[in-house]
């Protein structure tokens, strides 16, 4: 029976790439990789590369829907560490665990079932994983068929064959035509997570489609389903091109946006009423659910991962950047984007680790990672199907709990010499991390931009949230997904012990929606997490303050968002759009007047246990110049600090093993204003 301790991690042959060998890493022990770096090496700085394996030892059984993640690293602020995996290794050794299908003519019968798909359906959800290597090639390639092409309630989700990225779950309405709701989210030659919903009793949004559970464009339908016709994973000539794991289906049921989030964090659902895990590696699958319903490969539909090849990068010194790998992946909490999907039985994945350390650094203390792993166990394994736990190494000891940093928060930056000046300044100021409430560049980023350019230096340590100027200028949205690494607008991460929410205020956030189901989860995970001390919303539009050029509480945050902090104990709100900055004393929510917020308390220091939270605007981030920031009306009583007088940041230094942050607005001259203390108790 497949555990977690069937988990392994190996040495590649001399830590370059290539073979994997004997040599292994013993989880959470002393192990690193990397060493103290000569004094002759730093004068321009440098970067170093080494390589791991991770493997599944278990005999027969696969690890389904695989995530890793690096959770911490050891400090020293002038150091960095990153890490990938080679997606393009064909290191798995005996019968692999993904369903393969060439595009032509194979697919799985999945029969026609009158229990489940082949009745009258007003609600039914279905969810799967893909790694598609072909699309909008001009031929729609079905990746799920319960359709005969002119039966009203037929359905199936396929890739279109002309619109980049575009996936569609297509419903044929009561006249013969078919009602699209799609994503144009899918990306080719990567793991995909893809969720469709049909719920005819709805108002609108009756059909809905999730790309790695970000909500798509939906569509409205009211019609009853029900054609009896077999179902099929792909089907014929030119349909889906890829490997396939994890089909799950409900009848009778709708997924809501946050069980959607579970099933894609690798949540097991026991309400499914059909899942074919697709992990066998040799013949039929079999539904997880009822063990008896067999789903037929047909006309070539194959298992992968029988490859015993090693055709794996590797590098020739620790200098050398293996060749092919763009995705680095920073220091995060549990992965929203990266999954290496099924780790078959005895199969490996090469696990790359970039530490650079900058040019001059004082500090050259190994620079430690651990690894954290999660895992679904399939059937026959111990346990009841849940995921595994933690662990894990890519060499070293977790770092010292609780060590003490700066964090910079910044907005509204754009792309001039006031821009400039704020980069200098969070450089001089040498903050461990940087965060933006959003607006970057205030022109197109289509093709790159200066934006870009001049934060790229601070990439390695920066995250940020999304502002409207992120979806109203070229390129939207894109650009900056791909400098972050993000899959979607709101997300979560942690850093030492700063747990941080960050939310997208240009899309739907009210009760209900996916983006405030994943917030409501996000705070109850943490909620009594020993690891986090200080929890920071990041959003783009204000909530408080003075008068200025834009309102404040445009998309509703308060209603949505104050009492709920509050519950979870939300120490700050910061945000942007107004270029100035502002900060209030430690408000409560007030339901009479939700635009008078009550006062907790006014002075410095004051108390995170206390049962409100601190919303700082910090818009001076460069975009208008000293003398040109955003008005400030009369200030309220509620708020402690206003100016529009100079650019600059807000930060936060923790000290006191980080349970004590002192918080200041720093200008672009280093002079600090506005300085406060809270603790943790």
């Amino acid at each position: 029976m497949v555990d977690f301790t069937d988990l392994k991690l190996y040495r590649s042959t001399g830590d370059l790439g290539g073979a994997i060998t004997a040599t292994e890493i013993a989880s959470a022990t002393p192990n690193n990789l990397f060493t103290n770096v000569p004094v002759n090496e730093l004068v321009v700085g440098e970067d170093y590369y080494k390589c791991f394996y991770i493997k599944n030892t278990h005999a027969t059984e696969g690890m389904a829907n695989f995530k890793l993640w690096l959770s911490s690293k050891s400090f020293p602020p002038d150091t960095s560490l990153k890490w990938a995996w080679d997606s393009g290794s064909t290191t798995s050794t005996g019968s692999g665990g993904l369903l393969t299908l060439d595009g032509v003519d194979d697919y799985v019968d999945l029969t026609n079932d009158a229990d489940l798909w082949s009745k009258a359906l007003t609600k039914f959800s279905f969810t799967f994983w893909i790694r598609p290597t072909a699309g909008w090639d001009t031929n729609n390639r079905d990746i799920i068929r319960h359709h005969d092409g002119v039966s009203p309630g037929s359905f199936k989700c396929s890739i279109d064959g002309t619109s980049t990225g575009r996936i569609k779950f297509a419903i044929k309405n009561s006249v013969g035509v078919d009602v699209d709701a799609d994503s144009f989210d899918l990306v080719l030659n990567e793991d995909n997570f893809v969720a469709c919903v049909y719920d005819s009793t709805l108002g609108s949004a009756n059909m809905k489609i999730y790309v790695n559970s970000t909500l798509g464009n939906t569509e409205n339908l009211t019609d009853t389903c029900n054609v009896s016709t077999g179902m099929r994973i792909g089907d014929s000539s030119n349909d889906y091109k890829g490997t396939m794991w994890d089909f799950r289906w409900w009848s009778d049921k709708a997924l809501t946006g946050i069980e959607v989030d579970h099933i894609y964090d690798n949540e097991d659902d026991s309400s499914v009423d059909y899942w074919l895990k697709l992990n066998e590696g040799i013949g039929n699958p079999v539904d997880f659910v009822s063990t008896t319903k067999i789903g037929t490969l047909t006309n070539g539909a194959t298992w992968s991962g029988i490859s015993t090849g090693t055709t794996v990068i590797t590098i020739p010194d620790i200098y050398t950047a293996p060749v092919g790998i763009t995705e680095w992946n920073t220091i995060s909490t549990e992965s929203q984007t990266t999954s290496i999907g099924t780790l078959a039985a005895g199969s490996s994945r090469p696990i790359w680790l970039w530490r650079h350390i900058n040019a001059n650094a004082e500090a050259r203390l190994d620079d430690n990672a651990i690894f954290t792993c999660n895992l679904n166990i399939p059937q026959g394994g111990t346990g009841s199907g849940g995921s595994g736990g933690s662990g894990g190494s890519g060499g070293g000891n977790p770092p010292p709990v609780n060590t003490d940093y700066k964090i910079a928060i910044i907005g509204d930056e754009g792309c001039e010499p006031e821009t400039d000046d704020c980069i200098a300044l969070i450089q001089s100021e040498a903050y461990d991390y940087v965060v933006s409430v959003g607006d970057h560049a205030y022109e197109s980023c289509s093709s790159g931009c200066c934006w870009t350019s001049k934060f790229n230096p601070l990439k390695s340590k920066m995250n940020s949230a999304y502002g409207n100027h992120e979806y109203s200028e070229g390129g939207g949205t894109t650009p900056y997904k791909t400098f972050f690494g993000h899959s979607k607008t709101y997300f979560s991460f942690q850093f030492q012990n700063m747990f941080f929410i960050v939310i997208d205020t240009n899309i739907n956030s009210d009760a209900g929606s996916a983006q405030n189901d994943f917030v409501r989860s996000e705070l109850l995970r943490v909620q009594n997490d020993p690891t986090v001390t200080w929890r920071v919303a990041i959003m783009h539009h204000p909530w408080y303050g003075a008068g200025s050029d834009h309102p404040y509480n445009e998309m509703n945050q308060r209603q949505n968002f104050h009492s709920l902090f509050q519950t979870y104990k939300v120490n700050f709100v910061c945000v942007g759009h107004n270029h100035n900055f502002q900060r209030t004393h430690q408000i409560a929510y007030n339901p009479s007047s939700n635009s008078s917020p009550t006062i907790v308390d006014n002075t410095s220091p004051y108390v995170a246990t206390a049962n409100g939270l601190i919303h700082v605007v910090s818009g001076a981030g460069g975009h208008d110049t000293d003398g040109s920031l955003y008005s400030l009306g009369t200030q309220p009583s509620y708020q402690a600090y206003q100016n529009r007088s100079k650019n600059g940041v807000w930060e936060m230094i923790a000290s006191n093993n980080a349970q004590t942050l002192t918080c200041s607005f720093v200008a672009t001259d280093g002079t600090k204003t506005d300085t406060f203390v809270i603790t943790a108790a």
